[in-house]
């Protein structure tokens, strides 16, 4: 997949993530995990390979912000 393409369809994801939860008042959790997964299959990810990266980038943003929310307390 060249460049272009890869860009377009991060494009279309952004505007899925807004499109979803601001019309259809989709929780913004479940629309990010929806989107991360459907833009792995559109740019032709293998399933084992969505799952993991989608489970590790999730782990990897919730434990840097539970660290912020743990420092401010």
């Amino acid at each position: 997949m060249d460049g272009l393409s890869a860009l377009s369809i991060l494009a279309l994801g952004i505007a899925s993530i807004v499109l979803v939860t601001v019309k259809f008042r989709v929780n913004v959790f479940l629309a990010l995990i929806a989107v991360a997964v459907a833009m792995g299959f559109a740019l032709g990810l293998d399933p084992s390979v969505i799952a993991k990266d989608v489970v590790d980038g999730f782990g990897g943003t919730l434990g840097y912000v539970g660290l912020i929310f743990l420092a401010l307390r």
